[in-house]
């Protein structure tokens, strides 16, 4: 097995923004690093995946005297409500500025006015414009990464499946990966950052690319390091044809929402005394779903004829504000794509975008596990229940140079880990066909349910329904892997289960958190952050605060 042993200082396990830049950092502070990703090196991830037309990047900008970093965590603060941890808020805060100067230096295009000034905008649920805009999402992001990834002695493996972490002596000292022939890799670092970004692929309808499956938490729960906030995720509603897209930029201009049986139907499905109006209204500030203001009914509104079997129909046709909406840049991007909303109707959907919680980290970005490391999507504790616009891509940044540094610092002042147990047999076998066939019929079977009992709007006796049959096919697949979707399955029912426990705890809601049955917050009981940790093999799930872990 000995060609088959890569040993290095920092083993990064992912190729997005978060990813990318903890290379960068750990190779600029002495370590050797290897890079294991599922996919291509800018081709695959989130960062690159193109959602929107533009992506945005939340930090003050030293120019603007009406905004400053205490307003920032403020902001923050205000919006996790309670469930995020106020050191790494005000990392990001304090941070995001000169992590937007380091990407303007390696030649991200930050878009410019006419003054040469970068553009910014009022992002979701913020109180000031700090998000600064990038065309084309977090690509150029990436881009420029990929340059300073060049420039340094970083292996990049591609086209790695990491299936499990190395634990021994109550430390990660590395991880197994599978390649797409069933052959094995044995990495041993002195430490390991994950950066496999979130899970949205769990559900049937969702804005990510296909390989987010939830991989990171998975195999940390498995390694046995503490979860928090899995009950948070980003939703929000976008077009399902003829193109996938978010969009958090159209009720403004008073469209009509039609069934596939021409119902106008929203007005019918709200509260005694609300308006379409009203509802459309408090939509204009912010993107994802929240539980929080009135506009919470248009998500479950279009969720419940989707739910009934009914397609949902935007339509700009008779806007009183077609006319203003054709001179916004959204107008002419779209119709280069084949939407013409000026004499034609979108296909809308309600998404999973996001996990908000992930592997609890603190300020340097180590999880509960001595050893494992975690930036991005797959992190948690830097946001809560519900997410500023534009606080993944610089919370990515921050979290990702911050876990390169400190994953380096630590590999190099601790001697070389040496795995003392056996390995893993290869796993190459015959395709087995009928096998294939079960695994995609279980995983089409298990995104409808999540679906169905998780996604905007949940309760009780759904998700506990939901959680038997998670079990059920937890158990049916709890054999070895043979092939990577086996791999991406077993990830996918285990953050699933995750997801489930987390929001049945949590009766009331909170933010992104919506329980039908326990429609009111309640900060008297459930005013602390639910963690998991699997210890011995034995699930835990209690409450904590995040600013007093133990």
């Amino acid at each position: 097995m000995g060609d088959r042993v890569i040993r290095c200082d920092v083993l990064i396990i992912g190729g997005g923004g978060a990813a990318a830049r903890a290379a960068v950092e750990a190779s600029d502070s002495g370590a050797t690093v290897h890079m294991a990703l599922k996919g291509r090196l800018g081709k695959s991830g989130s960062t690159v995946f193109p959602v929107s037309l533009h992506g945005t990047f939340g930090a003050v900008d030293d120019s603007d005297p009406d905004d400053s970093i205490e307003r920032h965590y403020q902001d923050t603060m205000v919006n996790a409500q309670g469930m995020c941890d106020p050191r790494l808020a005000r990392i990001v805060a304090q941070e995001a500025p000169l992590a937007l100067r380091k990407l303007a230096a390696e030649g991200v295009p930050f878009l410019s006015d006419s003054h040469g000034q970068r553009q910014r905008w009022q992002g979701c649920f913020a109180s000031h414009p700090r998000s600064h805009r990038i065309e084309g999402h977090g690509g150029p992001i990436m881009h420029a990464l990929i340059q300073q990834i060049a420039a340094r002695p970083i292996t990049v493996n591609e086209k790695i499946f990491i299936e499990d972490l190395l634990v021994q002596d109550g430390m990660c000292i590395g991880a197994i990966g599978v390649d797409t022939s069933g052959h094995r890799t044995f990495y041993l670092a002195g430490a390991t950052v994950l950066g496999t970004g979130g899970a949205g692929q769990l559900f049937k309808a969702n804005i990510n690319p296909k390989g987010i499956t939830g991989d990171g938490y998975a195999m940390a729960w498995r390694a046995g390091a503490r979860m928090v906030n899995m009950e948070f995720m980003q939703t929000g509603i976008g077009i399902l044809t003829p193109l996938t897209l978010m969009s958090a930029w159209t009720w403004a201009y008073k469209p009509t929402l039609r069934n596939s049986d021409g119902e106008e139907f929203l007005q019918s499905t709200l509260p005694l005394g609300l308006t379409v109006e009203d509802v459309y209204q408090a939509k204009t500030g912010h993107f994802p779903f929240s539980s929080r203001d009135i506009s919470k009914y248009l998500e479950v509104g279009i969720l419940q004829q989707q739910r009934e079997g009914r397609t949902v129909h935007y339509d700009m046709r008779n806007s009183p504000r077609l006319a203003e909406y054709k001179t916004m840049p959204m107008f002419p991007w779209l119709l280069k794509r084949g939407l013409d909303l000026e004499n034609a109707t979108a296909q809308i959907s309600v998404y999973a975008q996001a996990i908000n919680g992930g592997v609890l980290i603190d300020e340097f970005g180590s999880s509960s596990l001595p050893g494992l490391y975690a930036a991005g999507e797959v992190a948690g504790g830097a946001h809560g229940a519900d997410r500023l616009g534009g606080a993944m891509l610089s919370n990515s940044q921050i979290f990702g140079a911050r876990c390169g540094r400190y994953a380096a610092e630590r590999a190099l002042s601790n001697p070389k880990p040496n795995w003392r147990g056996s390995w893993p047999a290869e796993i190459v076998e015959a395709p087995d066909e009928a096998r294939s066939q079960d695994c995609e019929v279980d995983r089409t079977n298990l995104t409808s349910l999540m679906f169905d009992a998780l996604l905007i709007e949940r309760n009780g006796a759904t998700m506990a329904s939901a959680e038997i049959v998670l079990n059920e096919l937890q158990s049916r697949w709890k054999d070895a892997p043979r092939s990577w979707a086996e791999h991406e399955l077993r990830n996918q029912i285990q953050t699933g289960l995750l997801m489930l426990r987390a929001a049945q705890t949590r009766r009331e809601s909170r933010g992104s958190h919506f329980r039908s049955d326990f429609p009111n917050r309640d900060d008297s009981t459930w005013g602390r952050v639910i963690a998991q940790q699997q210890v011995n093999n034995e699930s835990q799930l209690k409450l904590i605060d995040l600013h007093v872990v133990s």
